[in-house]
């Protein structure tokens, strides 16, 4: 992300080692010619300008040009042996500062010698489950660094790696200009409320400041390791948030989790509140079981009220179930949480805390168990919407579906606003609206009936039709398996929904429209299912809950294997497929195939036993003869990510297919 090229030369003049105000800039701009118009234009083009370079970035007192504000100095890095076969260093904790500068993808590794080596780049990558700032080197280039200190030194713009025996001590004097970069950066507006008393600033910031204050300092000594850089300054650092000692995390937290729920749930201030006593309370309990709630039964009672009644609000619930989850609480620790502030309540029952319980069972793999719970709160849980719909995914799960649209109208869940002319949504469906989706069908249109009115009922009852089963017919398993199939995604959805975006993302290679496409795909959805190992979860969670022949279906589905197939026979909404493995052949009958779709043609796809057919209910993708032995030899070697990496490459330009154009 750059500048246009003339402006930006001039701008890196200009600014050049030093720190100018954007009033400052725009004067010396038009004074050189460089841009015309008016000085108010000039601004709006230098604002705009200097937000898309990441080579630039503002510190208290102005513009720096990073690179140039970083030259011939040498940061001090750890490398990682994991991290360095993957061909990545992390941002964090070491190389913060580099990260934003880096993000253009302009600068070079470069030797010893001064030779280039390769481009640099940024990336974010999921470790540990958490999105990770990482930064990309050519391949094998850190071969002689890994499991070690190295220096990076910053030379003509690129980056010099090289081994460092031991990382040097922290430099009074570099030590004293962070002490002064973080008092400068704590006292700088941020747009943003904060509370009296928290000065707090992002450790990027406090060292770009730092350099500004005394940059010769930075020139003349290597720099320690930042993170006992801040240490050796007096200060503490938490997740890029750097503090003074006797920081009050606790206040921060609060405050930090009032902002991000606002912005997520539209909550009010009150119940920002209420969710802030809520979470600040699990925490406690979690520090402390048996008095976490409090010391006395009094105190305990008082907590374990305000408690309940936060979570009898639907809206708070939902926000404090989610960032604890964030937040990396246990579910146990929810469970037991939630039957402790149950405990203390039972005199005046309330579902938020019932609720709470049985989402935690639900999520621990105890679904039947919080289906009977909450079927128990049933009765006097008609205000708080997310028993209802908890409740009405579990009758879902079991095959009522009139129980579960009842129970979702109940609730006031509505079908999403849909735009005839564009084909899609107004806005993406909650998982209410998903849910309501998914079920309508099946609870507004009664099954077939199976026999005349006086004939013996096919249950074998010995009674007539019309006594026995007439009106309570069910729908038949072959009609229900595309049911099963969704039961599976909402379940994926709720628990997978990070691994499908990452897994679209890592397909989509940047292409954002196809990353779209992707992430609706049933191809996706059924990776982060089968390879993902979420249908098996779901099986494991909900064999219970499922019809008897539906759970023997899913678990005939858990043994069904992707394959390349050659399509041999064509008819109206079916397709007859040739396994090139195997040569086994199988009829697929919910597929529609178009134009395009000849005899002879390869497709990429995992059907489903249903009956004596198949079904395609996790797409088809259709492939050129050149990508059946990759595709083949990616499936044979039963490892998930070569079978995703021969599918990234099989969508990445130039001349990638595109996705299926035969549907599931």
């Amino acid at each position: 992300m750059e500048a246009e090229p003339t402006l930006r030369a001039a701008l890196i003049e200009i600014v050049g080692s030093s720190v100018m105000r954007r009033d400052a800039i725009v004067e010396e701009l038009i004074a050189r010619g460089a841009v015309t118009g008016s000085a108010a234009t000039v601004r709006k083009t230098v604002d705009a300008a200097l937000q898309l370079d990441t080579s630039f970035s503002d510190g208290a007192d102005g513009v720096v040009h990073v690179p140039t504000l970083l030259e011939g100095t040498s940061w001090t890095v750890w490398i990682d042996a994991i991290d360095a076969s993957d061909g990545f260093v992390r941002g964090e904790p070491h190389l913060g500062p580099f990260t934003w500068w880096l993000i253009a993808g302009d600068v070079d590794m470069i030797d010893e010698s001064g030779q280039r080596i390769g481009p640099i780049e940024t990336d974010g990558v999921m470790l540990g489950g958490v999105d990770t700032d990482v930064i990309r080197v050519p391949d094998g280039s850190l071969d002689g660094l890994a499991d070690g200190w190295a220096t990076v030194s910053v030379t003509s713009g690129s980056l010099r790696w090289t081994r460092c025996a031991e990382p040097p001590e922290p430099h009074e004097r570099i030590a004293a200009a962070i002490r002064a970069g973080f008092a400068r950066r704590a006292d700088v507006n941020i747009g943003v409320d904060v509370p009296s008393g928290l000065r707090f600033a992002v450790s990027e910031s406090v060292v770009l400041e730092a350099l500004m204050v005394d940059r010769e300092a930075f020139v003349e000594h290597p720099v320690a390791p930042l993170p006992e850089l801040f240490r050796a300054a007096g200060l503490e650092v938490r997740r890029q948030v750097v503090v003074e000692a006797g920081f009050d995390w606790d206040a921060y937290d609060a405050w930090t989790l009032g902002n991000r729920v606002r912005l997520d749930y539209d909550l009010s201030s009150a119940q920002v509140e209420q969710l802030s006593f809520a979470v600040g309370a699990l925490a406690a309990h979690v520090a402390d079981e048996t008095e976490g709630l409090g010391a006395d039964a009094d105190a305990r009672q008082l907590v374990a009220r305000r408690v309940a009644a936060t979570l009898d609000d639907a809206d708070v619930a939902l926000a404090f179930w989610e960032t604890s989850l964030d937040g990396d609480t246990e579910l146990p620790a929810l469970a037991s949480f939630a039957m402790a502030v149950a405990d203390e309540v039972q005199d005046t029952p309330t579902p938020g805390p019932g609720w709470l319980l049985a989402r935690a069972l639900d999520w621990s793999g105890d679904a039947a168990l919080a289906d009977r719970l909450l079927t128990d709160l049933l009765p006097g849980a008609a205000g708080h919407a997310l028993v209802l719909e908890d409740a009405a995914g579990f009758a879902a799960d079991r095959g009522d579906a009139v129980t579960a649209f009842r129970l979702l109208s109940a609730a006031g869940v509505e079908p999403p606003a849909f735009d005839d002319d564009d084909d899609e949504f107004d806005a993406d469906p909650d998982p209410a609206q998903m849910l309501l989706l998914e079920i309508a069908g099946w609870a507004t249109h009664r099954p077939r009936e199976t026999a005349r009115r006086n004939d013996p009922c096919p249950c074998g009852s010995g009674r007539k039709y019309k006594a026995c089963h007439l009106g309570r017919e069910g729908f038949p398993l072959a009609d229900r398996a595309v049911w099963l199939y969704d039961k599976a995604k909402r379940f994926m959805r709720a628990r997978g929904a990070d691994t499908a975006m990452a897994l679209a993302e890592l397909l989509a290679d940047d292409d954002d429209q196809l990353y779209d496409e992707l992430l609706e795909s049933e191809l996706v959805s059924d990776l982060v299912l089968h390879e993902g190992d979420w249908f098996d979860e779901f099986l494991d969670s909900r064999s219970e809950l499922l019809p008897d022949d539906e759970a023997v279906l899913a678990a005939q589905w858990l043994l069904a294997e992707r394959s390349v197939f050659e399509v041999v026979g064509i008819g109206k909404e079916q397709l007859e497929l040739r396994d090139i493995g195997s040569g086994e052949r199988l009829m697929v009958v919910n597929v529609t195939p178009n134009h395009q779709t000849r005899i002879g043609a390869t497709v990429v796809a995992r059907p489903l036993p249903v009956g004596d057919t198949y079904r395609a209910l996790g797409g088809v993708v259709p492939i050129s003869a050149t990508w059946i032995t990759p595709f083949l030899d990616a499936i044979a070697s039963e490892d998930p990510e070569e079978l995703v990496a021969t599918y990234a490459a099989l969508f990445r330009p130039p001349g990638s297919e595109s996705l299926a154009d035969v549907d599931g």
